[in-house]
């Protein structure tokens, strides 16, 4: 389950401005800029909602230009208890007029897996106790009051990192911390997601808990997800 900002900030940009802690997990739709070492290249949509016992968090990003385009989109849904039910990962990519689709569905029953992808089913049993990468850091966050230095872990199943293990998955608070988008400051709690040993994801995210911006580097690439400035 995210620029070419103003390096230029006021010494009172920097003085934290004691931001109210979200209280319940955030839903709704928001839609994000996405920038790679500061130029655009696409846009993104996320959204969350709550029915019937169960979570749907769903990102889409779209990224390309006018000769090719490339569009992948995440749906993860689970039990308010954050059992998992239901993973969806869909590509498409479009060149010359054509386009090329790819489908991965997973769907779960305790610990097995079955997952299809295209014309190909194949059933996995994990060991470990797991969740998805929904909505199950933001509830302990939200338990502990996103105090300062929390840490939470857990292990994630994500078919697209590894098929047949879970990954091990921590989220740490960073602290409260005054960002710019575009020439608007915004107070926001730092989060930082750890994958396995060495990838890292910086969130910020506001009052109710949505994130304004995520921030992830792989080696000479600098990806930027900041949440279009509402009117």
């Amino acid at each position: 389950m995210h620029m070419g900002l103003s390096l230029l900030v006021v010494p009172l940009l920097m003085i934290c401005c004691g931001i109210t802690m979200p209280k319940t997990i955030p839903t709704g739709t928001s839609s994000y800029t996405v920038r790679v070492n500061g130029t655009e290249v696409g846009k993104a949509v996320m959204s969350n909602t709550l029915h019937n016992d169960e979570y749907t968090y769903t990102s889409r990003i779209t990224m390309g230009n006018a000769l090719m385009k490339h569009t992948i989109s995440h749906v993860i849904v689970e039990k308010t208890d954050f059992t998992p039910v239901r993973l969806e990962t869909h590509e498409i990519t479009t060149q010359d007029g054509r386009e090329i689709r790819s489908d991965l569905l997973a769907t779960f029953d305790g610990q097995t897996v079955t997952i299809k992808d295209g014309d190909h089913t194949a059933r996995v049993t994990l060991k470990d106790d797991f969740v998805l990468d929904g909505n199950y850091f933001t509830h302990k966050l939200i338990q502990n009051n996103f105090r300062e230095g929390f840490t939470a872990s857990v292990r994630v199943y994500d078919p697209s990192i590894e098929l047949q293990q879970t990954i091990p998955v921590t989220f740490e608070v960073i602290g409260e911390e005054t960002i710019m988008t575009g020439m608007k400051p915004v107070a926001t709690i730092h989060l930082r997601q750890r994958i396995g040993r060495v990838h890292a994801i910086d969130t910020y995210i506001d009052e109710t808990g949505t994130a304004v911006k995520v921030i992830m580097e792989m080696m000479n690439m600098k990806m930027e997800i900041t949440r279009d400035n509402k009117e």
